[in-house]
């Protein structure tokens, strides 16, 4: 069991004491509410592998029973007792030192628990902590110990009183009390969070075990030299993919707690540093910060692709060598950006999960205000024990670029035939991360195949890549200073009817405040003014050469950029003549209740299908709490139906591209591209790939919880299709 430290103590007892002062009335009426197999499953919800001591002397898991006998499912999950919420209320409304003294009901405290598990376990701290003292009085050094150093009698004398108290003790029994006082505490802040969760009435059914994009992404195919159409259509496919993950983000709870979950258990805080540091993962304090990189990464993500599909319709229309090459090179690097992110993500979900003897934190060593995690060791020692693990940490190797990656992505392809089953250690937010890498991957290599790409450059093409970067600071710098607690903590609150609403319009407030705009406008500005500065590179290689210099207006330097304050100043000063409407990148619900998606697409034509098919969408566009599951040979019958070709790939990846003949008769399509026209960094290229989409089949085979949602929102933003396009044919 791992060390405790005194501060993080304190600050999981305010976690706990705030969360019972919140929620103390509706955890007392679910839990009572429930009989004893619920209770068991709550129990054993936030317990590792599922597994909790049976009873206060099961000896299975180790030194466990000598640190908290009382948390066993004997005792806790007995059909109407109020045993855990005694426990619960006193934890929660007593001070750590009251704790210390005594239990629930007069009961034996902390130290007594401690004091007995050492004289009749045999339990003891493996370091002796010589002439070192530990003191249990409440305040900011609750918990704190000193070696003593000089004069050790009248030290001792000095720490009589406390030590008569019983209030200063040896260290050797102060870190064991302290680590049954945070285990006990960790527990119980966990298990508010299962009791909301399994006692709310008004959710979706969460995640199963994938998410939306699984494996299934993981295949380098082997298929012809790609052309510049091919990208333009691969680019709107990953727009359309990351738009819809926003629009989800905005408008369903389950969509934002499914990916805050992620990021906030995956924070390279959980990693163990260089020494074999770490703090433990269950915290609120970080919760807030979590959702801000939720919602960044969201906002960035969509954001990029719709740069990176603008500027590839520039380039396709355009035949300006000089802005060509800047194009060129603005991909290029928008790539290597791409893949380092999606590189890092893998990183962090595997050194929270299967690869965590494989990473370590570096204490002392950041990149943009995100603790750097390395791989430890060499990944070839896995190469026969743990092929699985092998091939994922060399992607996640700073060597392996992404001209370099194909080779193991195959290798992975080939291990998911040959092993299926292996693939089950991996959590749903590995799988999702690497299924972001390979996408990278692949776009990467198409993209080299289909225009002449250049090397990453640190000088040419920097445009979008140090934009995004300065908004990425910015966003790093205020984050400590959001609280959306009373929303999001614990995370399962963002389940409940407008909690998440509330803290997405929290998290918009403070961003105005401390930056001067919203968040969605901020990229929404970045990508108007990258394109303003690649046609000033076109209008400027029109002109003869000493037009150019006479038109030519140097950069300013970072020793005379404007200042923090008065660039906010601006931004506000700007957001007064904005027009009304919200942003495309928009993160909350609007006031009349309907949302503003990044992509409005014209109602089309309605389609005439079999009962079979309409049944299938109907449950696709369901908007019903319960979504019931899909089943994927469904999903392909109906897409054929509706005037589709299903066209399988390598792997798991599908392509239901549209028949000739098949194609919407009311105009819809010549609409969108209207609409599209009218949005900054849109254009054409938001209609591209209208008459396809890139799906994920599934690994269950069938389609459900968030997946169902994703695959709903896919489906409406490329098409506009909705439950009421699909009619029974007579």
């Amino acid at each position: 069991m791992a060390e405790a430290s005194p501060d993080f103590l304190v600050e999981i007892h305010q976690d706990l004491a705030r969360k019972w002062k919140l929620h103390g009335t509706r955890l007392e009426k679910i839990w009572r509410s429930m009989d004893q197999k619920t209770r068991l499953e709550a129990v054993k919800a936030g317990a590792a592998d599922g597994v909790v001591l049976k009873n206060p002397s099961d000896t299975s898991l180790g030194n466990v029973h000598k640190f908290i006998p009382e948390w066993n499912t004997q005792e806790i999950a007995a059909a109407d007792s109020d045993f855990l919420l005694d426990m619960l209320r006193y934890r929660g409304t007593t001070t750590l030192e009251d704790q210390y003294h005594s239990g629930v009901d007069d009961k034996p405290g902390d130290y007594d628990v401690i004091m007995h598990s050492m004289q009749k376990k045999n339990l003891r701290h493996k370091d002796p902590f010589t002439d070192c003292y530990t003191f249990f009085m409440d305040g900011d050094k609750y918990g704190h110990s000193y070696k003593v150093k000089l004069d050790k009698e009248g030290t001792l004398k000095a720490f009589g009183p406390a030590i008569k108290a019983g209030v200063c003790v040896p260290q050797a029994v102060g870190e064991l009390v302290l680590m049954r006082q945070t285990y006990l505490i960790q527990c119980l802040n966990i298990i508010i969070g299962d009791i909301l969760e399994l006692g709310s009435k008004t959710r979706i059914t969460k995640q199963g075990k994938k998410p939306a994009d699984s494996f299934s992404k993981l295949a380098i195919q082997a298929t012809a030299k790609a052309e510049l159409p091919d990208v333009l259509s691969a680019a709107s496919d990953q727009q359309s993919a990351f738009e819809t993950q926003l629009d989800l983000l905005r408008t369903e709870p389950i969509a934002l707690e499914f990916a805050v979950n992620g990021v906030f258990y995956t924070r390279p805080e959980n990693v163990a540093d260089e020494l074999g540091r770490k703090m433990p993962s269950v915290h609120d304090k970080f919760i807030s910060g979590a959702v801000l990189d939720t919602v960044n990464a969201a906002v960035r993500s969509a954001a990029t692709w719709r740069y990176i599909s603008h500027v590839l319709e520039l380039y396709s229309k355009e035949s300006d060598k000089s802005l060509r090459a800047t194009v060129a090179q603005e991909l290029a690097n928008i790539c290597h950006q791409e893949h380092i992110r999606c590189q890092n993500a893998l990183k962090r979900t595997l050194a929270t999960s299967i690869g965590t003897k494989w990473f370590k934190r570096m204490s002392n060593t950041w990149d943009n205000g995100v603790a750097r995690l390395t791989i430890k060791g060499d990944p070839n020692l896995l190469t026969r024990e743990d092929p699985l693990l092998h091939y994922l940490l060399r992607l996640c190797q700073p060597e392996t670029t992404a001209a370099k990656a194909g080779h193991w992505i195959q290798q992975l392809e080939g291990l998911r035939q040959s092993h299926p089953t292996d693939w089950q250690r991996l959590v749903p937010v590995a799988y999702k991360a690497l299924g972001e890498l390979v996408s990278i991957v692949q776009f990467t290599q198409s993209l080299g195949q289909a225009i002449s790409l250049p090397a990453f450059s640190r000088k040419k093409g920097q445009y979008f890549v140090t934009e995004t970067g300065k908004v990425e600071t910015e966003m790093n710098k205020i984050k400590p200073e959001l609280d959306v607690m009373a929303f999001a903590a614990p995370l399962e609150m963002l389940l409940e009817p407008g909690m998440a609403e509330q803290a997405l319009q929290t998290l918009d407030g403070f961003v105005v405040e401390k930056t001067g705009s919203k968040i969605g406008f901020l990229y929404e500005d970045i990508i108007s003014i990258c394109l303003k500065k690649l046609e000033q590179i076109k209008d400027n290689s029109a002109k003869t050469p000493s037009e150019q210099k006479d038109a030519f207006v140097p950069l300013p330097s970072t020793d005379t950029a404007t200042s923090e304050e008065a660039q906010i100043q601006q931004r506000r000063e700007k957001a007064k003549t904005r027009p009304a409407q919200p942003s495309v990148f928009e993160i909350t619900v609007a006031k009349s209740g309907s949302a503003p998606t990044t992509a409005e697409v014209a109602k089309p034509a309605q389609i005439t299908v079999k009962s079979s098919t309409l049944d299938t969408f109907t449950a696709i566009f369901s908007k019903s709490e319960k979504r019931r599951p899909v089943a994927w040979s469904a999903v392909e019958a109906a897409m054929a139906d509706a005037g589709f070709s299903v066209i399988p790939r390598q792997g798991s990846i599908y392509t239901f591209k549209r028949r000739p003949g098949s194609e919407p008769q009311d105009g819809a399509a010549e609409k969108t591209k209207e609409q599209d026209a009218a949005v900054p960094g849109k254009g054409e290229s938001g209609s591209t790939g209208h008459d396809s989409i890139n799906l994920h089949r599934p690994h269950q085979s069938a389609v459900e919880g968030y997946d169902l949602l994703y695959l709903a929102g896919r489906l409406q933003r490329s098409f506009g299709w909705g439950a009421e396009t699909f009619v029974v044919s007579t």
